[in-house]
């Protein structure tokens, strides 16, 4: 699993630049995370996207929105994550391994942050060490290798047990944002080959 996490700032051509990775790309997840966002402004900017591809998208807020739409995949934040529960969350993310391993089976899939020091906020880095080689195979199917990530990581997060990987500051702080992508994901299928 391949995922696209958004800038949560404005970039020129956001939207024409994730729809050309959808449709390129058919495997790919897209993660909408844009804090500052309102639910009208996050509702313009999805109804700006081919809705073939809404099914791909999740989002990080505004659920009831996102679900009037027709969305189906919902990222629970961690902070509300054992105040507000429902069945509908696709994914969360795990700050700490043992907290993973504790509540992994409840999500589709979650994210491992940070695994190395973050390209988009800097000084954040974890102090957890995100070894999930001896982790059930359940586990390592579901985990998501979040922060850091970039062509020079992505052998690492490998060696470190990790299948799938998600992807916000190397993509989005390059000069051409699809041209990275597309290498991001060559690399990512190299990777997956050489077992």
């Amino acid at each position: 699993m391949i995922v696209l996490i958004s800038s949560e700032e404005s970039i020129s051509n956001e939207i024409k630049i994730v729809e050309k990775i959808l449709i390129q790309f058919p495997e790919v997840l897209f993660h909408l995370r844009k804090p500052m966002m309102t639910e009208l402004q996050m509702e313009n900017w999805l109804k700006n996207i081919d809705k073939s591809h809404y099914k791909r998208i999740s989002t990080h807020q505004h659920h009831r929105a996102a679900e009037k739409l027709g969305l189906t995949l919902l990222h629970q934040k961690e902070m509300i994550r054992n105040i507000e529960f429902s069945s509908a969350f696709s994914s969360t993310s795990f700050h700490q391994k043992k907290e993973a391993e504790k509540e992994y089976k409840t999500f589709d899939y979650f994210f491992c942050s940070p695994v190395f020091q973050s390209i988009s906020k800097p000084n954040y880095a974890s102090s957890e060490h995100w070894n999930i080689q001896n982790c059930p195979v359940d586990f390592k199917e579901k985990a998501v290798a979040l922060g850091g990530l970039d062509l020079s990581t992505i052998a690492k997060a490998k060696e470190l047990g990790f299948q799938n990987f998600a992807f916000l500051g190397a993509v989005w702080e390059s000069a051409n944002p699809f041209d990275q992508f597309s290498l991001i994901h060559k690399t990512c299928l190299e990777n997956a080959q050489s077992v």
